[in-house]
């Protein structure tokens, strides 16, 4: 096959994915529900206002229907509580908005568009991947990618996907991931740079043995237990993924809490690769994420509790210039409620 022949077979077959994907994107979206939901004195509302430029608008009211944020007004509890951006199985990417009052949950924006996560594209394209930080280490294409689109789910294909209100990552606080870390092959991973800031987000958290999956909402929220941590380093900043897993009345209906090391690796790999794309020509490109080990339990706690702390220091403190964030009038904007 001589070069020009080559180039036009990629090209069709880059259409054929744009297309496929497409169609798939469409027939999935009905798990990003965007339905009212109900829970204790609160309840979602729905703006589809067509002059929003994000989509949809899931905001929070009270029984007497006064806006508020999923941030602030979500009750504390001993058991801790997990706000859901993006239901399993949803290609949008849904979060709170932290640069607007009341904190509604938006559809976010890169470039000017509206962002996604990729569907599985990459099927009998790429057999082998190398791990950019492990050297001589290679994953085959099925063991990252075989449960994307496991019982028809897309996008979030293994977990709900949320945040934990009341928690902040700080992005003026530098943390030393050596404070945490322990596995050689994640030192290794780290190289000469350990300190990063937080990300200046709510703490993020997904929800794994899930038996309302299908049914979940953007906006809902979910009473959880935490099951461990994976430390994420994306675009030079810390950003934490909290695992957990519904809190159950009745225990004997609780899956095992002790994860499998398979389980861990999967849901790992799949951050780790959540952002790869193809290049033009067809050669997986890194999306430049780093997705070290679950830490267990305990330092899981120590991270909420760590973001708790510095979610009431950004609160409490007078001075706007101490909040965590790059923009100013995004930092008076959120302690303006």
């Amino acid at each position: 096959m001589n070069k020009k022949s080559k180039k036009q077979s990629r090209k069709q077959s880059r259409k054929q994915s744009r297309k496929q994907n497409k169609k798939q994107s469409k027939s999935l979206d009905n798990y990003c529900q965007v339905n009212e939901v109900s829970f204790n004195n609160y309840k979602t509302s729905i703006n589809n206002d067509t002059i929003a430029p994000n989509g949809p608008i899931i905001s929070l009211l009270d029984e007497n229907k006064k806006q508020k944020s999923f941030i602030h007004n979500i009750p504390a509890s001993n058991v801790f509580n997990m706000v859901i951006e993006i239901p399993k199985g949803c290609t949008r990417k849904m979060e709170m908005s932290v640069d607007k009052m009341y904190n509604p949950i938006i559809q976010d924006t890169k470039k000017g568009k509206l962002r996604t996560v990729p569907a599985s594209q990459f099927e009998n394209q790429v057999s082998k991947i190398k791990d950019m930080f492990i050297p001589n280490t290679q994953y085959k294409y099925k063991d990252i990618y075989k449960y994307r689109n496991n019982n028809n789910f897309s996008g979030y294909s293994l977990f709900s996907y949320g945040a934990i209100p009341g928690t902040f990552e700080d992005h003026k606080e530098m943390e030393n991931l050596l404070n945490y870390i322990e596995n050689k092959d994640d030192i290794m991973r780290l190289g000469n740079n350990t300190t990063f800031r937080g990300d200046g987000d709510p703490l993020d958290i997904f929800l794994i043995n899930d038996s309302k999956e299908k049914s979940r909402k953007i906006g809902e929220v979910v009473k959880v237990e935490i099951l461990g941590i994976f430390p994420m380093i994306d675009d030079g900043e810390i950003d934490w993924k909290v695992i957990s897993q519904p809190c159950h009345l009745n225990e004997r209906k609780v899956k095992n809490k002790i994860l499998s090391d398979k389980e861990l690796e999967m849901y790992r790999l799949w951050f780790q690769h959540y952002k790869d794309k193809l290049d033009e020509n067809n050669n997986l490109k890194s999306g430049g994420v780093i997705v070290l080990s679950n830490l267990g339990m305990g330092k899981a706690l120590k991270v909420i509790n760590h973001c708790i702390g510095s979610y009431h220091h950004i609160i409490n403190s007078n001075d706007n210039y101490e909040m965590g964030m790059p923009n100013y009038n995004l930092r008076k904007t959120f302690k303006e409620l």
